[in-house]
């Protein structure tokens, strides 16, 4: 049998463009572009909760503390290890609360907040509305917790202040925020949410650690919601994640879905905080990052130990949050291309798609056979190669979503991102603002 009615041109040219398009969309994706900070790679490992390490290691320590006893005279007036010199120049922060309406979460998550191992202190700043009084009677139960047993809550200072009633006009949440920072008595000052929670004790020392970095303006943390969270928000979160920490990174800050950023008060105080988006109900970590990041003077921690662990939300709150994006990005900078970057990474993974089918079907029926092992060859190096992609990504950030899952829910996204922006075309404008009329 004649091999041209095999390798014919286009068989050659077809099967050929299958399988470069099926490489190129799986690299054009932000599980590959993403990259691990250096916290994730080099970060502190004292402190770790695990009982495994511990015994393991109990054995060294026994003969490192002979060694200590035996040189302890000659080492006096100096640090015992690195990890006591890295703790001396780590800088006082401050932690900033703004519960509103949320006296069960802040009870369930605050003495995660409150009992961080942070040897040279920090400060905690609760600013709730005056009338909140369940939210109140948890604070004064933890002040009272504090001064009776201060062993279980070293080296931290608890200081509630209020939201004038008289407010109007401007995003309370905006306002609580600031009047943290009024009141906070350190120059470094990190907002964090009452429904997160951090994975470990060591977790302010990695934010402290990544605020002493050479030229370090903002600092942003990496959060994700807990496992019991519907996979489809897991997914969706994590991969935007994945284009906003590279941005972070390699670029300017764009906007954040963590709910830990940390910023220099003096910095936040002279630029006006909030002024340029006051009068929008929501986004105020988007605005925020958006307004104070400068190129090459933001850090991301992503280290297992620092990780936020965040509520499920309700169905209602999840959609909200999304609407409310849609809403605050016309008042970001650098959206564009933020925005175009998503849009080619989908165009190419549904061409890809498609030219797959298509050349699949076309070989089929034409009885091309080798142009439809091209397509198959293709789907093969897609599956792989983003299933790779993906694990990587859901290794590092530690995100517990099945691989099997991933294919679907990329080629679903930008469906899912369109039903948004339909719901968003039918919202009333006055539902994100503070300016009614």
């Amino acid at each position: 049998m004649n091999i041209a009615l095999f390798f014919d041109t286009t068989t050659i040219i077809c099967g050929a463009a299958v399988i470069i398009l099926a490489v190129l969309s799986s690299f054009m994706n932000p599980f590959f572009r993403f990259l691990p900070s250096h916290d994730e790679v080099e970060g502190p490992e004292e402190g770790n909760d695990n009982t495994n390490s511990e015994q393991n290691n109990a054995s060294e320590n026994e003969e490192e503390a002979l060694e200590t006893s035996e040189h302890q005279e000659g080492n006096e007036g100096k640090p015992a290890n690195e990890s006591d010199q890295e703790a001396s120049s780590l800088p006082k922060l401050t932690v900033i609360l703004t519960p509103h309406e949320e006296a069960e979460k802040l009870e369930q998550h605050l003495p995660d907040i409150l009992q961080q191992d942070y040897p040279v202190g920090y400060q905690v700043i609760v600013v709730t509305e005056f009338g909140a009084h369940d939210t109140l009677d948890v604070l004064k139960r933890f002040k009272h917790s504090m001064e009776t047993t201060p062993d279980a809550y070293p080296n931290v200072s608890l200081y509630v202040t209020y939201i004038p009633n008289s407010s109007r006009y401007m995003s309370r949440k905006r306002l609580a925020m600031t009047l943290g920072v009024k009141a906070a008595q350190t120059q470094w000052v990190v907002f964090i949410e009452s429904d997160s929670t951090p994975s470990s004790r060591q977790w302010l020392q990695h934010i402290g650690k990544a605020c002493t970095m050479p030229d370090t303006k903002m600092v942003i943390g990496y959060g994700h919601f807990e496992p019991a969270t519907p996979t489809t928000w897991r997914f969706d979160r994590l991969q935007a994640a994945c284009y906003l920490l590279r941005e972070d990174v390699k670029g300017t800050a764009y906007r954040t879905l963590s709910h830990t950023v940390a910023i220099q008060k003096d910095e936040f105080m002279q630029n006006d905080g909030f002024e340029g988006s006051l009068s929008l109900v929501r986004g105020e970590y988007d605005c925020l990052v958006n307004k104070y990041a400068e190129k090459g003077m933001t850090q991301i921690v992503t280290h297992p130990q620092a990780i936020m662990t965040d509520d499920t939300p309700t169905k209602r709150a999840w959609r909200s949050n999304c609407l409310f994006y849609l809403a605050t990005r016309r008042h970001l900078s650098r959206s564009l291309a933020h925005r175009l970057l998503f849009l080619t990474d989908q165009i190419l993974l549904h061409l890809n798609a498609c030219t797959i089918l298509g050349i699949a079907l076309w070989g089929v029926l034409a009885q091309k056979w080798v142009m439809t092992g091209a397509a198959g060859l293709a789907f093969i190096l897609t599956v792989i190669l983003r299933l790779w992609g993906a694990h990587r990504a859901f290794s590092r950030l530690r995100e517990p979503i099945s691989l099997w899952a991933v294919l679907p829910l990329e080629l679903t996204v930008i469906w899912r991102r369109l039903g948004t922006a339909m719901r968003y075309l039918f919202a009333s404008p006055y539902d994100f603002t503070t300016h009614k009329q």
